[in-house]
């Protein structure tokens, strides 16, 4: 506490005069602030990965060859089959699938994968059932397109997309291209 002396200067006292006394209270004027944290609550929260559901937002990704929908997801039974989308992504981006066998010892569902239009060399493969696909993984966030391509005929497996799982978020979907050929023929024509 400082008090006026005759000298007009400040000086120190032990006591408060009567303006200060009048001021002064038994309760805090305000609330004490807590002890700052080391990160706003926003950024300690873990970026929840996203899961797409291809049975109610199909739209969200692009359809390549011989496709159908269902409730449940998307049909690519038939080689040359697959989806396509493109997002904003870091960490593992995981396809939710379920493969089935036709033929004995023929069970096996193959995979060409293509990562910003470059085919990947890996040929991914699974065996009948639920599954889970890692088709890509970043180190950072960034944009980029996949495609997911069956090899695998139908008459020797089916497949069903039924969920798309990545950190980050799908932008709408890859558009088609303005021309396409088309090829006529036979079972050798498609490579069977």
């Amino acid at each position: 506490m400082f008090a006026c002396s005759d000298t007009g200067e400040d000086t120190p006292t032990d006591k408060p005069t009567e303006k200060e006394t009048d001021k002064m209270t038994d309760k805090p004027t305000e609330k004490p602030t807590e002890k700052p944290s080391e990160k706003p609550e926003d950024d300690k929260k873990e970026e929840k990965p996203l899961k797409l559901d291809l049975g109610k937002a199909y739209d969200m990704v692009k359809t390549i060859g011989r496709t159908s929908l269902s409730s449940t997801g998307i049909y690519c039974d038939h080689s040359g089959s697959g989806i396509e989308f493109t997002g904003i992504m870091k960490g593992n981006v995981v396809l939710d699938i379920e493969t089935s066998g036709v033929k004995n010892g023929c069970t096996t569902t193959y995979f060409t994968v293509y990562i910003d239009g470059e085919r990947q060399a890996e040929r991914l493969s699974v065996e009948p059932g639920p599954r889970k696909l890692k088709v890509a993984s970043f180190d950072e966030m960034g944009t980029h397109t996949i495609k997911v391509i069956k090899q695998t005929e139908s008459n020797y497996t089916l497949l069903e997309i039924k969920s798309i799982t990545l950190e980050g978020a799908l932008y709408d979907p890859p558009e088609d291209k303005e021309l396409y050929i088309e090829f006529i023929g036979d079972s050798l024509t498609c490579g069977m």
